[in-house]
């Protein structure tokens, strides 16, 4: 019975100890977000360079000297996310004071030009922000409007191209996603046809500009014919 008794008020004593730790966990845990005992003194960001740092702190909404803990990292991300250059972002707190933003920003693979300026448009078609074209952009040619189909054929073509290849080419002319053609400097082009067999194609298309004679066809990408 003393036995009973004895393992009885063990189990009172470690319940009553167990409520105390939670109590003052809870306590804790009101202080840290209620009072300003970890605050916001750096926020970072990584992966910028077309973005500056002052567009994704002010998009962020954050600022030096919130609550660490109550700051919200979520909307934070969203808002930066809608930058048209961010293509990914993750935002983290770093205890004891900092916040930091990573970024990843979108390849200006092609451009158009349209009446209001030049178009950049990522490696999967899609358009997003009027601005220069940076070195190594193909010009979209044939296309009046942003039509995302036919942008995401471009963008298919252009990206199946090894670096070196890509780099000799000048323009993309897409008529339609069936009449696809190539530019390169000295009047030379490569007439893709559709943007099927895109890979069978790169590779064609890499060992006929290393040839004499201006006017390729690897529409079939195992009988090419050229014209001068």
């Amino acid at each position: 019975m003393r036995a009973f008794f004895s393992s009885m008020s063990t189990a009172k004593k470690f319940a009553t100890s167990a409520v105390a730790v939670v109590v003052v966990l809870g306590v804790l845990v009101a202080c840290l977000v209620s009072f300003p005992i970890l605050t916001v003194k750096n926020i970072t960001v990584e992966g910028n360079e077309n973005t500056t740092y002052e567009e994704v702190l002010q998009a962020s909404g954050l600022t030096e000297g919130q609550n660490l803990l109550t700051a919200d990292v979520a909307q934070a991300s969203r808002r930066v996310h809608d930058l048209p250059w961010i293509s990914k972002v993750r935002v983290e707190r770093q205890a004891p004071s900092t916040i930091n933003i990573e970024v990843h920003e979108r390849t200006p693979l092609l451009f158009a030009h349209r009446a209001d300026g030049d178009h950049l448009i990522d490696d999967q078609g899609v358009p997003f922000v009027i601005a220069p074209p940076p070195a190594g952009a193909v010009e979209v040619l044939g296309t009046v409007e942003d039509d995302p189909e036919t942008l995401q054929v471009a963008a298919k073509v252009v990206r199946s191209l090894a670096p070196e290849v890509r780099a000799q080419i000048s323009a993309i002319d897409i008529a339609s996603p069936d009449r696809i053609t190539l530019l390169a400097p000295e009047d030379r082009s490569v007439y893709w046809g559709s943007s099927d067999e895109a890979e069978a194609k790169a590779k064609v298309t890499g060992t006929v500009l290393t040839q004499p004679g201006k006017h390729w066809n690897v529409s079939d990408p195992f009988l090419v014919t050229v014209k001068d």
